[in-house]
This record gives structure tokens, sequence and C-alpha cells, in this order.
């Protein structure tokens, strides 16, 4: 049985949520993945969470690679606090959006998003692919 949460839908498919730790989240309500666990109980992967939370200590430098939505590099940004860093790397430029935007609602300004995919091969013939109902994912392709 799902308990009520605030929940303030802000047109175009964006709304605003809160997290069971308090933190201020948007969400795309397109997205089937992550909008319905954080809307109806306010958290993500607590399996992952928490082993992630256990490891980030005050001060550390975090790379969040394929930052999706933000959820993680809110929980750590404010895990680590201002005295550390974290960079998260969000490839789709309307996931990204959430990202930039759930940090700065969250006042995580010693946290750096940036709208690029990252890659081990440096071959810049990969191309992104992203699937229009996929709101999480993406996928690279090389042609040659």
């Amino acid at each position: 049985m799902l308990r009520k949460r605030d929940y303030f839908y802000l047109g175009d498919n964006k709304a605003l949520t809160i997290l069971k730790t308090g933190e201020n989240f948007i969400i795309d309500t397109e997205s089937l993945d992550l909008a319905v666990s954080i809307i109806s109980v306010g958290f993500w992967e607590p399996w992952i969470e928490r082993h992630l939370l256990k490891i980030a200590k005050q001060g550390a430098n975090i790379i969040d690679a394929g930052a999706n939505i933000g959820y993680y590099s809110v929980r750590l940004g404010k895990t680590i606090g201002p005295t550390g860093r974290l960079f998260a790397f969000e490839p789709h430029p309307k996931t990204y959006f959430f990202l930039k935007n759930n940090l700065y609602i969250n006042g995580l300004t010693h946290c750096t998003a940036e709208n690029v995919g990252l890659s081990n091969t440096g071959n810049h013939d990969d191309e992104m692919w992203f699937m229009p109902h996929q709101k999480a994912g993406g996928f690279v392709t090389r042609d040659k």
C-alpha cells in the first residue's frame, strides 16, 4: 500500500517531490523507471545507495558517470559536503536538464554537471542513441 507523499506537478512533464532523506527532487513524469520509485517511496535502489554512502566521505572527490537525473549525485553531493567535489556526466540533453536542476535546487555548488558522455576509447566517431520511451538509458554505436 502506497503512502501519500508530497508531489507537485510543475507542467511540461516535470514534477517536484521530496526524497525520503529530505532533498527536493525534480522528476520527469514520463519516466516509468526512476520516477515511479522516487515519487511513491522517496528513494531509488537502496541496496546500491547504502554501499555508495559507506565509501563516500566528507571532502571526497567523486565522478558520477552516467548520472541520469542526479539521484546519486544529490545524495553523494550532500554526503561529501562543500569540501568535496562531485563531477556528474550525463549525455542525454533532456535527462541532463533534470540532473543540473536537481543539483541547483539542493544548493550543491561543489558539484559540477556536464552534458557529455564518457568513453575509454577516445573514438570521436562513436554515436550516442537514445530510445524515446526509455528515459534512463541509451547506447553507443560505431558505424566504422
